[in-house]
């Protein structure tokens, strides 16, 4: 074999290589997906498409993070009468390089026959780094919902999550190896999560101290981690555990939307209100979409049994699905419940400086 075939052939493999170290597992969520589909994903993890789009484009994508109610938003939203959902797509980060032909088929065929707002809700797009460019890249009016939630029980039902998860034969080492992380069961999940809020303490603490207690400056370093994919944010380096904190670390992926899309395109919504009063944040959503405020206060119907807000169907709750709600009824150790919130609070209040925007759960975490 000739000499250039064999520098091919390494320049081939050094490349496979190269991608699989970089995969970021943080932009799947905690369903199981096999090899192949990251392969062909995330060979080139960062291109970004230069041709026009010229096929259907959404009117607005919702995001956000993961257990904070993503899925009830948009299950809520599909009731109006102006708009329509289509579910799922995880183009922008897992089919990217199908290229927007794909897309507008997909878009065209699940929408064929609406003459609506078509919608997608695909929640890993809050923290895969190329996403926001991507999306801008097709469409710089596109709008986006980004959901965010009380870190505490987010975190509490990240874990009541992926403990239940049903994976198929070929998925459950992949489930063992989150649990091996995690936790065995809710004692142990608790005791190395105490432990890891002690790590990344220990790791903040220095940090701050580079940037002399400037809190602003320091969060500017950590989005600089996250733009290098380095610890906390390499899932080559990191816990799933510390992954699932940072995942909470709002103004970091915050500022990489803000980089490409003004203000004025996104919509910060508190996903806390969707058990108690949704239709508070649904009649922002309305009015920053300019469509009728169909969803209100009479479109719901607490149910006792969920202990939820669900919609209201003659009279009937109409509720989402077993698996929403499951952390009701579950609470952290009060030991645990104050250092989480401890941890999480000056990350909130930076996000809420930057927003001008107070979140539900704050005014909760004051009173604890």
């Amino acid at each position: 074999m000739e000499l250039n075939t064999y520098l091919v052939l390494v320049i081939l493999i050094l490349l496979a290589i190269s991608s699989f170290i970089n995969y970021d597992l943080s932009t799947a969520n905690d369903g199981f997906y096999p090899l192949p589909r990251f392969l062909t994903s995330y060979f080139r993890p960062n291109k970004v498409l230069k041709e026009h789009y010229n096929g259907t484009l959404p009117g607005f994508i919702i995001t956000g993070v993961m257990k904070c109610g993503t899925g009830a938003v948009s299950k809520f939203l599909s009731q109006h009468s102006r708009v329509y959902d289509i579910g799922e797509t995880y183009f922008f980060n897992r089919y990217y390089e199908k290229g927007y032909s794909y897309y507008d088929a997909l878009l065209t065929r699940r929408s064929a026959g609406k003459h609506k707002i078509v919608f997608e809700k695909t929640p890993t797009y809050y923290k895969t780094l190329p996403t926001a460019e991507r999306i801008h890249a097709m469409s710089p009016d596109t709008k986006i919902i980004l959901i965010v939630c009380d870190n505490v029980q987010r975190t509490l039902s990240r874990y009541l999550h992926i403990l239940h998860l049903s994976p198929n034969s070929l998925q459950r080492q992949q489930k063992e190896h989150k649990i091996d992380d995690l936790g065995k069961d809710f004692e142990e999940f608790q005791q190395r999560l105490n432990a890891t809020i002690d790590d990344l303490n220990i790791e903040f603490k220095g940090m701050l101290a580079n940037r002399f207690g400037n809190f602003y400056r320091f969060v500017e370093d950590l989005y600089d981690l996250y733009n290098q994919r380095k610890y906390p944010f390499s899932t080559k380096d990191s816990t799933l555990r510390e992954l699932i904190l940072t995942d909470g670390l709002y103004s970091v992926y915050h500022m990489t939307y803000l980089k490409f899309f003004s203000p004025e395109k996104v919509l910060v919504v508190d996903g806390s209100t969707m058990k108690d009063s949704p239709w508070t944040e649904l009649e922002r959503i309305q009015n920053f979409l300019d469509v009728p405020v169909e969803l209100s206060e009479n479109s719901f119907k607490w149910s006792e049994e969920r202990g939820l807000y669900c919609l209201n169907k003659d009279g009937v709750p109409n509720c989402l699905g077993k698996g929403k709600g499951r952390s009701n009824g579950w609470e952290f150790e009060p030991y645990l419940q104050k250092k989480l919130m401890k941890f999480f609070k000056p990350f909130d209040q930076h996000f809420a400086n930057l927003l001008k925007k107070r979140f539900s759960w704050q005014d909760k975490n004051d009173e604890e």
